[in-house]
């Protein structure tokens, strides 16, 4: 049985109703490819000698692609197929089944490890506990977010804690490590209080001697032993393999994954999710992955080197071009034959049996659709509110193209409904009370009836509930004109400024919440207003910053709505977010430019701008140019402007460069009340005492830094507080300091932050001793060396150079030392900052009897310079 259209049953009245017959019929070599691809996965331990999920080399089977043109039915395809293997409509006897959908039309839900989370939640109904998953996972999440439950985690996510919530997700894994600690000891590993259990990798090692099934695994310890950043994470799903062939040994099990809008994911800037998606398709062989899309993929077309990993008709013979008959494969999803048609509305409306529409209007609808089942959907609306309006619908009453359609539908609506029909097609997806807010003054009652109309969409994977098909929503903006009360240019701006309102109050609530997607939704659907009506408010810059502050990269890469025209409000806040992304993930220089693009617009706010001025300051001066930082910083400051706060703890940096170090202490005796930016100044003032070898309370400012940035749930803040805790200890406390520096480089990998990466490998090399230290350091600075390459941190280079000569010194190496103390004194010298080093740089080689003085620096150390003098000098000395 389909699902009832139970406004076309309540508005026809109950002597018509919906056919008990599938009206999928149109769609038979579809559904049949569905079928025949199924039938490799039932029983699959009985089809494969040597397991694919084991051997790599071999080639994939487990894609099936449906492509075409929007308002062709792929979603409506997609979720049919679902329907049918949930209910298992096929000949073969019913083996266990699951089907997980991930729909890419709301961008808020794309995140890595949500996709991954939500992969394993959906597995989660088969069986509770996924061991070399569960374990590996628990590995990865207490190295990426040391101390953060993940129950915390999925609540601060309103879309993946609807989707996990379902079968326990936090439980689950819980319960699979508690089980893995009773058969090793006591469960020390289990933190009372915590989600998940904090699981150390000398526990699960002890494991593996004792558990065949994680003995036997290839991937398992690889991944465990393995850095917490993204390529571990987009690797994780051969686990989840791995786990379900060993189900499927025992009982034919069917997973299917069904990936909906998948154009979202290829039309995107790079192929970086593209990746990690592939990824997951080509480790888990035995899941078929069912894609629909506008575009063919090219995977077997393409070839190596590429973006992607997995590339050429060896690895995907079943997507090639040349394949044209052996499932999974790629089907064109086509406009329907005038028989298909016809059969789709005979079998839409019928009473007992017999077709509800009468032949005439049957084929004026089948004729004029050209086989666009949106087309056919509409009509048969359109079809209902006659017969609900007492009128007897005859072949004249329909044809026409699209737009025709549409406007017949909506002049049969009441004023108020038009109004939310409006309203809504300005958004990506709804809910009630946005509905409510679209339509202007309207009544609850008329709300309820609208979403509850056909062509309104219901929606699991987005951020609200309702939506309506992209084709119909720029239908809809074409035909109303053609209506006497058509909106005005000053009424759909109206709308438009109603619904940035009210995002920007839920926008808000989500930023209170700490809620991560329904901040990214509502910063995304104000984004598309406010390019589309070139009315930038800023609420929408601030949830960008927001953004920013936690680390959400991925959400400030805006996609492309609204002009493209230069000066265009569009252009200039696709440009100045990428700019802001590319500061952290990507080239200072490529982000520079971005920025200086977004300021060049004429159109931008004062307060945009000023975000942007504030950004492009950043990158200026972590590129170098401090003179040219501190000018844009210090006219913020001045100004106290909306980020002054933000300009204070910059300016207050800069001074700290320039070794003034009272001055930056001074400029932060009124600490900053914005929650971010508390923390970012105790982090400077940790700097501060840092650098003039006062460790103790260095630590305690980073310590406090780090308590703040998990209070207010800042991964970004976090991974800063933890690099610079273990550039505090490495000095003195080495061996407390390697352990921070690895904590450090794992996490800020998770949230692309290189230029921590750069200070974090720096520590490392600092904290290295035993033997074989100077070997293990010079790896970790030539690490550092290359981020500042590619990063384009200049400055950053002092850290590492400062780390090497320190172990040559330790090691007894001094003409190298000295030759890199010469490389340090330049570098300071061409920048204007860290002369600090280079002081402290010769106070060492002095110690070591290289230097016979080094004359005083315009440093202003905080006890004098003989005392910082001694300090330094002590450092070295209790290493040697």
């Amino acid at each position: 049985m389909v699902t009832p259209n139970l406004r076309a049953f309540f508005t026809t009245g109950s002597a018509v109703v919906l056919s008990a017959e599938d009206i999928f019929t149109n769609r038979v070599t579809e559904v049949e490819a569905f079928g025949q691809s199924l039938a490799l996965f039932r029983d699959w331990a009985a089809r494969v000698d040597a397991s694919p999920v084991v051997d790599v080399s071999q080639a994939r089977a487990n894609v099936l692609v449906y492509y075409g043109i929007g308002g062709i039915g792929k979603t409506a395809l997609s979720k049919h197929l679902e329907q049918r293997l949930l209910q298992w409509r096929f000949s073969d006897p019913a083996p266990e089944t699951v089907a997980i959908r991930v729909d890419f039309e709301d961008p808020a839900s794309v995140h890595l490890e949500s996709f991954l989370l939500r992969l394993r939640a959906g597995l989660g109904t088969l069986r509770a506990k996924w061991p070399a998953f569960d374990l590996a996972f628990s590995v990865y999440w207490e190295r990426a977010h040391p101390g953060e439950p993940l129950k915390q985690f999925l609540d601060n996510d309103s879309l993946l804690r609807r989707v996990t919530s379902r079968v326990g997700l936090p439980q689950q894994i819980q319960d699979t490590v508690a089980e893995l600690s009773e058969s090793i000891g006591p469960p020390a590993a289990l933190q009372a209080g915590h989600g998940v259990a904090r699981v150390i990798y000398d526990q699960v090692a002890q494991a593996m001697a004792t558990r065949r099934l994680l003995s036997r695994c290839p991937f398992f310890k690889p991944l465990v032993e393995a850095d917490a950043n993204d390529d571990t994470l987009s690797y994780l799903p051969s686990l989840l393999a791995w786990d379900l062939e060993s189900l499927q040994r025992k009982n034919p099990t069917v997973a299917v994954v069904f990936l909906d809008t998948f154009e979202a994911v290829t039309n995107r800037a790079t192929r970086d999710l593209e990746r990690f998606v592939q990824r997951a398709a080509f480790l888990m062989p035995n899941v078929l992955f069912v894609i629909t899309g506008r575009e063919r993929l090219d995977w077997a077309e393409l070839e190596p080197p590429n973006e992607l990993d997995y590339v050429g008709a060896a690895r995907w013979p079943r997507l090639s071009l040349r394949n044209r008959t052996s499932e999974p494969r790629q089907h064109l999803v086509g406009f329907l034959s005038p028989a298909d048609c016809d059969e789709y509305l005979r079998s839409a409306l019928s009473h007992e049996g017999d077709a509800v529409m009468d032949e005439a209007v049957r084929a004026k609808i089948a004729e004029a659709s050209g086989g666009l089942p949106l087309y056919l959907d509409l009509s048969v609306a359109y079809f209902c509110d006659l017969v609900a309006g007492g009128r007897t619908p005859q072949a004249e009453d329909f044809g026409g193209p699209l737009a025709m359609v549409v406007t017949r539908v909506m002049r049969d609506m009441d004023m108020q409904e038009r109004s939310v029909l409006r309203g809504v097609c300005l958004l990506d997806s709804f809910d009630e009370e946005l509905a409510r807010v679209a339509g202007g003054r309207v009544s609850d009652a008329v709300v309820a009836d609208f979403v509850r109309r056909p062509f309104v969409q219901s929606t699991i994977d987005q951020a609200w509930p309702y939506a309506l098909h992209t084709l119909l929503r720029a239908t809809i903006r074409e035909a109303d004109h053609q209506l006497k009360d058509a909106w005005s240019a000053r009424e759909w701006a109206a709308a438009a400024e109603r619904l940035r309102d009210h995002l920007g109050d839920l926008s808000q609530a989500r930023r209170r919440g700490n809620d991560r997607s329904g901040l990214v939704a509502c910063f995304l659907q104000g984004a598309r207003l406010a390019s589309e009506f070139e009315a930038l408010d800023q609420w929408i810059v601030d949830a960008g910053n927001t953004l920013a502050d936690m680390g959400v990269w991925s959400a400030l890469d805006l996609p492309a709505f609204g002009s493209e025209e230069a000066d265009s409000v569009a252009s200039a806040l696709r440009a100045g977010f990428r700019g802001i992304a590319l500061r952290r993930a990507g080239s200072l220089e490529e982000s520079i430019a971005q920025l200086e693009t977004a300021l060049a617009s004429p159109n931008l706010t004062t307060h945009a701008a000023q975000l942007f001025v504030l950004h492009h300051a950043h990158a200026v001066r972590n590129s170098g140019r401090y003179e040219d930082a501190e000018r844009s910083y210090r006219r913020i400051f001045d100004e106290r402007g909306p980020f002054w706060a933000q300009a204070q703890v910059q300016v207050a940096d800069i001074q700290l460069l320039r070794g003034q170090f009272h001055s930056a202490l001074s400029i932060l005796e009124e600490m900053p009340s914005d929650p971010f930016m508390h923390g970012e100044a105790l982090r400077v003032r940790g700097h501060v005492y840092r650098v003039n070898a006062l460790f103790e309370r260095a630590e305690s400012g980073y310590r406090q830094a780090h308590e703040h940035a998990m209070s207010i749930e800042s991964l970004a803040l976090e991974g800063k507080a933890l690099t610079n805790l273990a550039e505090a200890l490495c000095w003195h406390r080495p061996s407390q300091a390697l352990a921070l520096a690895d904590r450090a480089l794992e996490l800020n990998r998770t949230v692309g932050n290189q230029l921590e990466l750069v200070k974090a490998y720096a520590a490392k090399a600092v904290a290295e001793h035993g033997p074989g230290a100077l070997m293990r350091a010079e790896a970790s600075v030539n690490a550092s060396l290359e981020l500042v390459g590619t990063a384009g941190y200049r400055a950053g280079a002092i850290f590492a150079l400062v780390a090497h000569l320190f172990q040559l010194l330790i090691a007894g190496h001094e003409q190298p030392a000295a030759e890199l103390a010469a490389s340090i004194n330049s570098i300071a010298a061409e920048l204007g900052v860290y002369s600090f080093w280079a002081e402290v740089a010769g106070w060492w080689l002095e110690a070591g009897g290289m230097r016979d003085g080094v004359p005083p620096s315009a440093v202003d150390w905080l006890e004098g310079r003989e005392e910082a003098r001694a300090r330094w000098r002590l450092v070295l000395q209790d290493r040697l």
